[in-house]
């Protein structure tokens, strides 16, 4: 729990985002050496290997994913600034959290700005009010998760 509460006080994040900041570090943990195992990885102890690093981005950072997939015409932006949110359970990629349309979207093809937190400037821009209610239908749900096959799923 320290690491979730760090995660998200570094990004500037609200608590709603509890569950992504868990993940992450729960990920990010997997990968870390540990006095437990004599200083090894556990996924090296599972998988007789180390983790590849390369891939690790810093939480809540800036992020530009690749919107290509997902426009319906190409006068359509490629891509659009969003909020860093961790790593893709089921799939390949990375959560990329778009404030003003409150979607999640996955994508391998993303470029960070690892020096930029830009959640507490959206919310000057617009506010998610939707997020802020923890009750809610499933005909309101506040983030809308788009996968890599251009299917929209509610999350929740």
């Amino acid at each position: 729990m320290e690491a979730t509460i760090i995660l998200l006080h570094t990004a500037k994040l609200l608590s709603q985002f509890w569950s992504y900041a868990c993940l992450t570090a729960k990920y990010l943990i997997n990968r870390m050496p540990t006095p437990v195992l004599l200083h090894n990885y556990p996924l090296e102890m599972l998988f007789g290997s180390s983790p590849d690093l390369n891939h690790l981005r810093i939480f809540g950072c800036a992020c530009f994913p690749l919107l290509h997939p997902y426009n319906h015409n190409k006068l359509q932006p490629k891509t659009t600034k969003c909020v860093f949110l961790g790593y893709a359970i089921k799939y390949k990629g990375y959560l990329c959290y778009h404030v003003p349309t409150l979607r999640l979207f996955i994508s391998r093809h993303v470029i960070f700005d690892e020096h930029q937190f830009p959640y507490p400037e959206f919310l000057h821009i617009s506010s998610p009010t939707v997020l802020s209610s923890p009750s809610y239908s499933s005909s309101t749900c506040p983030m809308i998760l788009v996968n890599t096959e251009n299917t929209v799923i509610p999350f929740f």
